[in-house]
C-alpha cells in the first residue's frame, strides 16, 4: 500500500471512529423505532375500515403499507448499522487496552486537552502520545479495511 491509500485509509478510519458513538447510539433509537412502528402495524390492523371518517384522504390500507414501507427501511437501517458497529467492534479487538483508550479518548469521546491528560495518565511526554495514536490509528485502520 503507498503512502496516498495509507492516507486515504487512515482518514477514513478517523472518520468511522468520529461517528462510532452517534451509531452505536443509532442502533438504539432504530430498535425503538421499529418496536413502535410494528406497535402502528398492529393498531392500524385492528383499525374498522368501516368507520366514520373526517375528512381524511389517508385509509386503513394506505396507512398500513405506509407503516409497513418505513418499518422495512428501519429494519434495514438497522441490520446495516448493526453490520457496521460489528466491523468496527472487530478491528477494536485486535488493539490493546491502551490503544483503546488513546482512541476513545481523542476520537469517540474526545474531550479538551486529550493529548494532555493521556501524557499524564500514561506517564508520558506529548510526542509519544502522539507516536502511540498514530500506532494505534494504523493497527485499528489495518483490521478495519
Amino acid at each position: 500500500m503507498n503512502q496516498r491509500d495509507r492516507t486515504f485509509w487512515s482518514g477514513e478510519a478517523e472518520k468511522s471512529l468520529r461517528i462510532y458513538r452517534a451509531k452505536c447510539v443509532a442502533l438504539e433509537n432504530l430498535r425503538d423505532d421499529i418496536r413502535e412502528c410494528e406497535e402502528s402495524l398492529g393498531s392500524i390492523r385492528s383499525a374498522d375500515p368501516d368507520c366514520v371518517r373526517v375528512k381524511s384522504s389517508s385509509t386503513p390500507n394506505n396507512q398500513f403499507l405506509n407503516a409497513l414501507t418505513m418499518q422495512d427501511a428501519l429494519v434495514e437501517s438497522y441490520q446495516r448499522t448493526k453490520s457496521w458497529v460489528e466491523k468496527m467492534d472487530n478491528a477494536f479487538s485486535v488493539l490493546s487496552q491502551e490503544e483503546i483508550t488513546i482512541l476513545e479518548r481523542m476520537y469517540i469521546y474526545p474531550e479538551p486537552s486529550a493529548v494532555d491528560r493521556l501524557a499524564g495518565d500514561l506517564q508520558v511526554d506529548v510526542k509519544t502520545v502522539y507516536r502511540r495514536k498514530d500506532a494505534a490509528l494504523a493497527r485499528f485502520t489495518i483490521a478495519r479495511f
